[in-house]
Order: structure tokens, then sequence, then C-alpha cells
């Protein structure tokens, strides 16, 4: 299954914070955008695995994802 992660630079903190819409619990963050998505992996990984164990349903991904260049 395919997750929107979303990363946003962040000037206060010097770093890439990252949600994930699908999961609202999951919160990360990385000085890189590797560093981020790597971290949002894991803790993508962490919080499917959570769902799975407490026998909840996985949820849909709600997001719509739309790219505008300028």
């Amino acid at each position: 299954m395919k997750y929107t992660v979303i990363l946003e630079f962040s000037q206060d903190d010097g770093a890439y914070l990252v949600n994930v819409p699908a999961f609202p619990e999951v919160h990360t963050y990385g000085e890189t955008v590797e560093d981020a998505t790597a971290n949002a992996r894991e803790a993508l990984e962490l919080a499917i695995e959570m769902y799975l164990d407490e026998g909840r349903r996985l949820p849909d991904d709600p997001a719509i994802v739309v790219e505008i260049a300028s």
C-alpha cells in the first residue's frame, strides 16, 4: 500500500518536518530530505505494525497531491 508523505522545510527548526495524512500520529523530521524520508519510512512502518497488532484496519490515504510549477 502507498501512503502520501509530506516533507516541509521549517526555517525555525532548520529541518524537514514530516506529515503523513493517513496516519495523524506519525510525526518525524530530518536535517536532509534523505534523512526525513528514511525517518518517515521507519515511523510509518512502526505505525502500520501498531495498527496490525491492535487489529485495526489500515487507513486509506486521503491525500490528493497536485503539483503546480511556476
